[in-house]
């Protein structure tokens, strides 16, 4: 896959310039005071950073002569899974400041799994489709997702990143990184290539009521064809890219050698992460790319 044309890496958020929506993902606000109640120091003033980096965001837009509609927030506003006092403040000071540049009601949240309790009724929402694109945390699959008219995903949740290794010696970094892919909606559901449910349980990371046993058993046939459709759907590729957190004191995940497959952990298995590109964005948002994930040394 080459370098991605319909949408931009700038920083670490994505942007479509057809639709003008920028998400990014996983703020984690709170964090940097969490630890500071548990004894540590950053100097590092996390809100005060995570507005400084949107800003550079949006004048590279505005430098590109594109406009900013909407930003989608793909979960994970939020660090604790309460809200503490600086936590609450924190949210509403950030939201303010979006406000500087969209309207609210092109502020689209959506429900990551640190998000339990709503504040001040803000709506969160458990996924946003535009057109064909979708938008959601990446730890449940929403089969409402899975259209005719869905060809791309954006998820954040697993927080990216690479290692990479000086050849010169045994030093190593660790990077913020996007991954970008292909894959099957079987895949995704669980399927083999034989069409056989690996898991005769279901995919648990369906996150649909109606979608239990028997349900999701239909909704599977229906997909593969086996209810009158023609299967199209079943063995329908779709682009995912999956963005690095925005937090800045933590790297991530490197999805190669920490990246544990837990079951419910998100809904794209590991097997086809590691096909997936790992691009780097860089100093004047310079995006490389470093090649398919599995196939990149330890």
């Amino acid at each position: 896959m080459p370098t991605p044309t319909n949408f931009l890496l700038i920083g670490k958020s994505v942007f479509f310039p057809s639709s003008g929506i920028l998400a990014i993902s996983d703020l984690h606000l709170g964090y940097e005071n969490m630890l500071k109640t548990e004894g540590f120091e950053f100097p590092i003033k996390q809100l005060k950073e995570t507005k400084r980096e949107l800003e550079k965001i949006f004048e590279e837009i505005k430098k590109r002569k594109m406009k900013l509609k909407k930003i989608i927030i793909l979960g994970d506003l939020k660090h604790l899974f309460g809200f503490g006092i600086v936590e609450k403040y924190e949210i509403r000071d950030f939201l303010n400041f979006l406000e500087r540049f969209v309207k609210k009601e092109n502020i689209i949240l959506i429900k990551g799994n640190h998000e339990k309790i709503s504040l001040d009724k803000r709506e969160y929402k458990f996924f946003h489709l535009e057109k064909n694109l979708a938008f959601l945390h990446g730890d449940k699959l929403f089969p409402e997702i899975l259209n005719k008219r869905t060809d791309t995903i954006i998820v954040g949740h697993l927080h990216p990143a690479i290692f990479i290794q000086d050849p010169n010696s045994h030093k190593k970094e660790k990077y913020k990184c996007f991954l970008v892919g292909e894959v099957k909606v079987k895949d995704i559901l669980g399927y083999d290539k034989k069409n056989n449910l690996i898991d005769e349980k279901g995919s648990e990371h369906l996150n649909c009521s109606q979608l239990k046993g028997r349900g999701q058993k239909l909704f599977n046939k229906s997909l593969r064809g086996d209810t009158g459709g023609d299967g199209e759907q079943f063995n329908k590729k779709i682009t995912c890219i999956v963005l690095p957190s925005f937090l800045q004191i933590r790297e991530g995940t490197d999805i190669k050698t920490e990246y544990e497959n837990k079951k419910n952990w998100a809904f794209i298995p590991k097997k086809q992460l590691l096909k997936f590109r790992a691009f780097v964005v860089g100093e004047k948002n310079r995006t490389y790319d470093f090649g398919v994930l599995g196939k990149m040394k330890k």
